[in-house]
Formats: structure tokens, sequence, C-alpha cells
């Protein structure tokens, strides 16, 4: 797994130390949002909003947004809950702290 992010995001770190929590090995490539990286062409292919950060998966797909990626990571781990009410608490405090928190 490759990650593409800025290591003064919040949300990129939020990958990273979950990956760690899991053993999941990756790759960190820095992206310095101030000089326009994520405006560049190479980069809009890989996620069109331009934001970070982005997740290249092993088998090539990439995935944005942060709490999108950590869910992806967490399913099938003792980090992801397996009754639904329980998943949709997590879900509740993930945009609770993206969209009030976060900002």
């Amino acid at each position: 797994m490759i990650v593409y992010g800025d290591a003064r995001s919040g949300n990129c770190y939020k990958i990273a130390l979950l990956a760690s929590h899991l053993s999941l090995p990756l790759e960190w490539r820095e992206i310095d949002v101030l000089s326009g990286q994520t405006r560049q062409p190479w980069f809009l292919r890989m996620n069109p909003f331009g934001k970070l950060p982005v997740v290249q998966l092993d088998d090539g797909t990439y995935l944005a947004e942060s709490n999108a990626v950590l869910i992806h990571l967490a399913q099938h781990s003792t980090w992801w809950p397996t009754a639904p009410v329980d998943q949709a608490r997590v879900l509740q405090w993930l945009f609770w702290e993206q969209y009030s928190h976060e900002p």
C-alpha cells in the first residue's frame, strides 16, 4: 500500500496510525499541498478532487477520503465492530470528527 500524504495533515496521520496498529506495511510518499502538487495532472488521475490523502492499494486501486480509507482498512479486523449498531456508532464518530471537529 502506498500512502500519498502530507506529514502535517491529521487526516493523513490517521491512516498511518491505523496501518501501524494493524501491522500493515505502507510506503509513504510525501506530497506538498502548498506547492500545488495535488493540482498536477498525475495527482488528479489518482484523485480528481485534488485532495490528500490518497491510498494506492496493492491491486492498483486508489482510495481517497481518510475516513473511507480507515473503514476499508479496519474491516475484517478487531478495529471494525461486527454488530451493525456498533458500526453505525463508529461511523457517527467518523462523521463528527470530519465535519465538526476537523475544520
